[in-house]
């Protein structure tokens, strides 16, 4: 029986090597086939955000050149009538992103100023809805329309860029402004709609490039400030048709 032991010694040892060999390929071979993978989805994503990216620039040039020829128009051919808005009307030229449609930097709650901080405001805030209401009331501002803009703004409180700065007041390139309370960032808001520089705006619109508004603004952002805040009215109100011709102050 001992001329049988050193052939099957043998033969283990080749079949323990190709066993190896397999598992070093089959180990060599996955890494490489899921480093493939990786840069596929990566460079699906990154053409997909350049797509999503051109899609927005488009956008923005056909709104640009719509609004130009609104008041353009409006400016050669007829005054504009007491009862028509121009920032509407600008709106109505073209909406080839459905802007009015798109979600805002928020989760929807339902109605009420309660039940929005509730929902999307920093845990100090989240009870302070008779705060928001009271300083409205003093500078005849609808409460929503602080909300909103501090939403617009800061997430409510939640990415701030200076202390308690719900509105970014004063916050520019170049400077920057702090309060002491959530209360002195609130009423700097309002406070703000109220100074000499946009005392005389009535509208939504009239607040924000984004809106159709020229001139004297609260924020210069083309878009998404100015869609975040009538989001955010939108779901407040719960009213759909709630655009740049909302008018925010009580009186």
């Amino acid at each position: 029986m001992s001329k049988f032991k050193k052939p099957l010694i043998y033969g283990g040892a080749i079949i323990l090597l190709l066993a190896v060999a397999l598992q070093f390929k089959s180990s060599a071979a996955t890494p490489k086939a899921y480093d493939d993978y990786v840069a596929q989805v990566t460079e699906t994503e990154r053409l997909r955000i350049e797509y999503e990216e051109s899609k927005l620039k488009l956008c923005e040039a056909e709104t640009d050149l719509a609004t130009a020829k609104v008041k353009d128009y409006y400016n050669e051919h007829r005054e504009l009538a007491p009862d028509e808005s121009l920032n509407v009307l600008v709106g109505k030229t073209v909406d080839p992103c459905a802007k009015a449609s798109e979600k805002g930097n928020f989760e929807p709650a339902g109605g009420g100023i309660p039940a929005f901080l509730e929902k999307n405001a920093h845990p100090d805030l989240k009870d302070k809805a008779d705060l928001f209401i009271s300083i409205g009331e003093e500078y005849n501002v609808k409460p929503e329309v602080i909300v909103a803009i501090a939403t617009a703004d800061s997430n409510l409180g939640i990415n701030l860029r200076t202390e308690y700065n719900l509105g970014n007041v004063h916050n520019t390139a170049t400077t920057s402004r702090s309060y002491d309370s959530w209360e002195e960032g609130i009423t700097a808001i309002a406070q703000t709609l109220n100074n000499q520089y946009l005392g005389t705006h009535t509208t939504i619109g009239q607040l924000s490039a984004g809106g159709g508004g020229t001139g004297k603004l609260y924020a210069t952002s083309e878009y998404n400030w100015n869609k975040n805040v009538l989001a955010a009215l939108r779901d407040m109100f719960q009213d759909a048709s709630i655009d740049e011709s909302f008018e925010f102050r009580t009186k």
